[in-house]
């Protein structure tokens, strides 16, 4: 089981962790971020990065994500438009040569995906052999297979595109990221082994991979191992020559998926357990691949809805003693591979088929002037004062002047290293982000008052919070409809208040911890996607486990009782369930 953050002592607070996600992207969003080196690391200005694809920027690659992954968690790294050429493999790991026993970030953003790239040299030293495989960038310094610890947290890749260049050996990416992994709008192409492999070491998750396209390779994506859970959303896999989606032994929460031009789409497996809903899968032209199937089912356990495919002999093939058996397609409007338990009364032995409409766009700035610095108005972290006051002035002040984004600088490593707000902040006008660079926590509300009330009080709408932690005493967060709070790691001693949200034109991204039975969600209405429980007795809210209460933490439940208009379709956490009202099919026992 994961650990979670440490919690400030003697404190019994909420914690909301929200990393710095973004909205949809376009592929071609350009990202300005604020001229203040205090949040910013520009590898151009700060490490020297020459981004003119003909300068090895390795080094100042290099340097900069362990200045940001070090004792240090205050700035994110930002890469402006340009091609930086690297010759070796890139660490995301603090300073020195030894193994990282644990780490938060680094964080990783490009001004725009298609200008920033980072492009492995062609013919690079040991990146030659198939056989051999060699990553461009890796997630963390210990070797494939060995012993982990779920300690990587909130590690960010966003906007920016990995070419592999001439590499037949080349990974393009071992991702590695637990409770708040994010990799969003990014570009993965190449020709050699895998794009993106997230299965080299175990405990790998929970973590979001969103609006990512994956062009070329032998293998697009491939996961491994039975922890902690993993979640793609809106993925493409291009070209891919040997398979698409190479799943082996994870908790695989899938949506949106589009493999083209794969002799096999999905190759599922190894007791793993896959949920696929709306998802496209297509053959390459020519008939290559009439003779096989979309999906192969080799092992494991299989929940898809909505699935199209086109070009293939069959959309299903399983192997044989699975009870689901094959699915001729070429359409799956539903398929379970095993035995089908309805979680309640009359309830019918299909999924709820829900689908929430896409989240709100809320583009990041586009010019640095349209950022506002909390910190300038008197905002500290670690001195206890109470920052709200400051947080306001901000606010306030970005509403005058017509910006969109108010943020605040990361703390340093070792608590008290979190900002403290003990007061509502009322954020409005033309403010439409909060967003904190590096390695941000808010403390909301006073040890006095376990009653305090929500913050902050959203009154803009769309609104997007990201790139921060916050801790409160009630209400975790509210907002108007079609606000967004993303990738949440949350164990709540308050309840989740989406009132006065309008369910769920806005989604709740939950990624470790859920409300405890007790506390449940204000509001009903709300969309859980790639949840995670941390915590022993945290289980879905408003759902009850079996009659023996040391059964209700979600990997131990075979029965969990959905309430109506509780959609699970992107997968509950261990349990995975793709907007099904059946659980034990996706439960690990």
């Amino acid at each position: 089981m994961m650990r979670g953050i440490p919690m400030p002592p003697s404190r019994s607070c909420s914690l909301l962790l929200i990393t710095a996600f973004a909205a949809t992207f376009a592929s071609a969003q350009e990202i300005a971020f604020p001229a203040d080196a205090r949040a910013v690391i520009d590898v151009k200005r700060d490490c020297g990065a020459k981004g003119d694809g003909v300068a090895d920027d390795t080094q100042a690659l290099q340097s900069a994500i362990e200045r940001a992954g070090g004792n240090d968690y205050s700035r994110s790294i930002y890469l402006p438009s340009g091609t930086y050429k690297i010759s070796r493999t890139l660490i995301l790991k603090p300073p020195g040569d030894g193994k990282e026993g644990a780490m938060v970030g680094p964080w990783l953003w490009g001004q725009n995906r298609a200008k920033t790239v980072i492009r492995l040299a062609d013919g690079a030293e040991g990146f030659g052999d198939p056989q051999k495989p060699r990553e461009a960038i890796r997630g963390v310094s210990r070797p494939d297979g060995a012993k982990m610890n779920a300690d990587f947290f909130d590690r960010t890749i966003a906007n920016l595109t990995i070419d592999t260049g001439r590499n037949p050996g080349a990974v393009a990416i071992k991702f590695y990221s637990n409770n708040t992994g994010l990799m969003q709008n990014v570009l993965v192409r190449g020709s050699g082994a895998c794009g993106i492999d997230l299965g080299f070491n175990d405990q790998n998750g929970p973590c979001l991979l969103q609006d990512v396209e994956v062009e070329g390779f032998a293998v697009g994506i491939r996961t491994d191992h039975i922890i902690n859970s993993q979640t793609l959303s809106r993925v493409t896999i291009r070209g891919a020559g040997q398979v698409g989606l190479l799943h082996r032994g994870q908790v695989l929460a899938v949506e949106g998926l589009r493999v083209l031009d794969s002799p096999v789409a999905v190759d599922s497996g190894g007791n793993g357990v896959l949920v696929l809903v709306d998802s496209q899968l297509q053959a390459p032209a020519g008939g290559a691949a009439a003779a096989g199937p979309a999906i192969k089912l080799e092992k494991g356990r299989l929940y898809a809805a909505r699935v199209t495919t086109q070009g293939f002999a069959s959309t299903i093939a399983a192997a044989a003693g699975i009870p689901g058996g094959n699915a001729a397609g070429p359409n799956v409007a539903e398929y379970s591979s095993h035995g089908v338990e309805v979680l309640g009364p009359g309830t019918p032995k299909a999924g709820l088929g829900l689908k929430p409409p896409r989240e709100p766009d809320v583009p990041m700035p586009t010019k640095a002037e349209d950022w506002v610095c909390a910190n300038d108005f008197g905002a500290k972290a670690g001195d206890e004062d109470d920052d709200a006051p400051a947080f306001q002035e901000a606010v306030d002040e970005a509403a005058r002047k017509g910006a969109s984004t108010v943020y605040l600088l990361g703390g340093k490593r070792g608590d008290p290293n979190w900002y403290w707000m003990k007061k509502d902040v009322r954020v409005h006008g033309s403010v439409r982000r909060v967003m904190g660079f590096g390695f941000v926590r808010i403390l909301g509300g006073s040890s006095k008052e376990p009653t305090y009330p929500e913050i902050p009080r959203l009154e803009t709408h769309p609104m997007i919070v990201n790139g921060m932690i916050l801790f409160a005493r009630r209400h975790l967060l509210v907002g108007l409809p079609e606000d967004r709070i993303g990738h949440v790691s949350a164990q709540a001693n308050g309840e989740f208040s989406t009132k006065p949200f309008a369910m769920p034109a806005a989604d709740l991204l939950l990624n470790a911890a859920l409300p405890l039975p007790d506390r449940p969600f204000a509001e009903d209405h709300a969309y859980v996607m790639g949840a995670f429980p941390d915590e022993k007795g945290a289980i879905i809210p408003g759902f009850e486990g079996e009659e023996r209460s040391e059964r209700s933490d979600i990997h131990e439940t075979e029965r969990l009782f959905f309430p109506q208009s509780v959609s699970a379709d992107h997968g509950i956490g261990g349990a995975g369930a793709g907007g099904v009202s059946v659980a034990r099919p996706w439960c690990q026992r």
